[in-house]
């Protein structure tokens, strides 16, 4: 009896590791076939203009959901691209932010192409670069976030030489009813807003997006500055003047195959150090009105050919008074618009090809030109030597893709 009192304890054991070892091992496995399942869900147009699922292109593309920015507490866009490898975030002396990809880095961002819901935010003649307007864009109205790593030229121009980021916010179906909210914080800091989204039953949609940011900055410390350190005049020992209040709204209405959508932003901001490493005061004002406006439709020709059609208008001004000595100012200003429109026919050949092609056409102007100087900025001069001038640019592409997963062919 005592030979079984032991044998049966450690058989019990025995059977009970087993069952462990069992229940760990389909424990893993049903973890590892759920994140393949929700990867499959992740699904991108940005990487080659048509819908796929993400471990499907040959892109490297990071999608980063809604879930995911609750997650690390992200508060603007630039909080959300810190998460994804090979993007570094700067910012220079005058308190704009810069994208870095895989190390390399262009004036204000400008070979990195921002897009919101498609449409590129960063064609103007001035400098390409949006992260003048977008950089603190608010995430509690966006879905999910696209980032393309790599050359994106070929279908999306010039400026998407480094990489691009398709910004995807909130739709009718999202929302489905009022969402608010309101926040405060340090140096001042307060943020409201409002989205409201509804779909009705003649198969038409609205989505709108409010939001309001006002802050004082961070003010920071500034022992010494280019001048200071020569030992002439200079305004340091003092603080930064990162001030900011900014409003911005965006719109979706759609009806059937039509859709409507834009947004407009304003944005007052102070600086961080100065444009010439001078620390500014208060005078020292950023200016900027940014916004857009769309009208697309998707056509439905057979059951394998689709054609998305778009026309487009924007707009963007900046008027910026910048303190470049204790005793000297400069104002400088300008107006960029872009008006064009593309054409886009997706041909199913089979469920493993696609194949893509487009046309797209925009003419850009910058005018309302400003540049002056003078002791203070209520007494401003025009500048002795413009560099700026009104300009016009026509530009148009022709592109073609194909899409092919050899794997369905097998």
């Amino acid at each position: 009896m005592i030979k079984y009192l032991y044998i049966l304890p450690v058989g019990a054991l025995i059977l009970s590791s087993s069952a462990f070892a069992e229940i760990s091992a389909e424990h893993d496995s049903l973890e590892n076939e759920l994140a393949y399942l929700a990867a499959e869900r992740q699904v991108v147009v940005t990487a080659s203009k048509i819908v796929e699922h993400v471990d499907k292109t040959i892109a490297t593309t990071t999608v980063i959901t809604q879930d995911d920015i609750a997650h690390i507490g992200a508060r603007n866009l630039l909080d959300v691209l810190r998460l994804v490898p090979g993007i570094g975030i700067t910012q220079n002396q005058i308190g704009i932010r810069e994208i870095e990809v895989r190390g390399v880095k262009t004036s204000l961002s400008e070979k990195v192409q921002i897009m919101l819901n498609g449409h590129p935010l960063d064609h103007n003649l001035q400098n390409a670069g949006s992260t003048w307007v977008y950089d603190d864009l608010p995430v509690d109205t966006i879905k999910r976030v696209e980032v393309v790593r790599g050359p994106g030229s070929a279908l999306y121009g010039a400026n998407a030489f480094l990489a691009v980021i398709n910004i995807i916010t909130q739709n009718a179906k999202d929302l489905n009813g009022l969402h608010t909210s309101a926040g405060w914080g340090s140096f001042d800091t307060q943020q409201y807003r409002a989205s409201w989204g509804k779909q009705f039953d003649n198969s038409a949609e609205a989505a709108l997006h409010f939001n309001f940011t006002d802050t004082n900055g961070i003010n920071s410390p500034i022992p010494a500055d280019s001048l200071s350190i020569q030992g002439l005049t200079s305004s340091a020992p003092g603080r930064s003047q990162l001030t900011e209040g900014r409003y911005d709204l965006e719109w979706q209405l759609g009806y059937q195959d039509f859709k409507l959508d834009g947004r407009y932003i304003n944005k007052k901001t102070g600086t961080f150090f100065g444009a010439t490493s001078i620390l500014s005061d208060d005078r020292t004002q950023q200016d900027y009105n940014d916004y857009f406006l769309r009208l697309s439709r998707n056509w439905k020709i057979k059951d394998n050919l689709t054609v998305d059609t778009q026309i487009f208008h924007d707009f963007f001004s900046i008027d910026n008074i910048w303190q470049l000595a204790p005793a000297q100012f400069a104002r400088f200003g300008l107006q960029d618009t872009r008006t064009g429109g593309e054409i886009q026919a997706n041909y199913h050949v089979s469920n493993a090809q696609t194949v893509i092609s487009g046309f797209s056409y925009a003419k850009e102007q910058q005018g309302n030109l400003i540049d002056q100087s003078g002791i203070d900025p209520a007494h401003l001069m025009p500048a002795s030597s413009t560099t700026a001038k009104e300009r016009t640019r026509e530009r148009w592409g022709v592109y073609i893709e194909d899409v092919w997963n050899p794997l369905k062919s097998l």
